[in-house]
């Protein structure tokens, strides 16, 4: 984490990207890395193809960080964000879905039923939500002034927010549980 935590705080993209690189780190330390929920993000096949390509260039967990700036220049960053988008968007939970470029701005299930709607996404270590932190760094990069950017990063915060109170809520439990069986 403390390698993607350096290239993503590096990247200079305004507050709100450094309010979601925060309560990144925050999700990641309540999920210890990938300990307690690792595993790949849904919808991997709709990911742009560039994070592929630049996988590919790396075994055993770890990214190439230094190599991301050479990407970022070759991408056609416009076709690039509607990529991420559509795949961010695919992703949510039914009732985030809308008819627009982003996901709608809900947080909660408007039928009450708020029991972990979060884990599809509660994915921590390197192919977590990291990959979305990460091309969200590389459409910024390029295209930071894109009202669609900044919303977008906005709403990736709130969603990684919901997630980690999801997981402290979620953690809590287990441990009554634990608790109670004890007993």
């Amino acid at each position: 984490m403390d390698e993607a935590k350096k290239y993503l705080s590096g990247l200079s993209l305004g507050e709100d990207w450094v309010s979601c690189i925060e309560a990144w780190v925050k999700l990641e330390t309540a999920l210890e890395y990938g300990a307690k929920t690792k595993g790949v993000l849904p919808e991997a096949k709709m990911r742009p193809e560039e994070w592929s390509k630049w996988v590919a260039k790396k075994r055993g967990g770890s990214r190439a960080y230094h190599l991301a700036p050479d990407l970022v220049q070759a991408l056609d960053i416009e076709d690039f964000g509607v990529a991420f988008v559509k795949w961010w968007h695919r992703m949510q939970p039914s009732f985030r879905h809308s008819n627009n470029i982003l996901p709608a701005e809900v947080y909660t299930s408007a039928d009450g039923n708020n029991d972990d709607i979060w884990a599809r996404l509660r994915k921590g270590g390197p192919s977590g939500l990291v990959s979305v932190l990460t091309m969200l760094g590389w459409w910024g990069r390029g295209g930071s002034t894109d009202p669609n950017w900044k919303a977008a990063t906005i709403d990736i915060r709130r969603v990684l927010e919901c997630i980690t109170v999801a997981s402290m809520k979620r953690a809590g439990e287990d441990l009554e549980q634990d608790s109670a069986r004890k007993r």
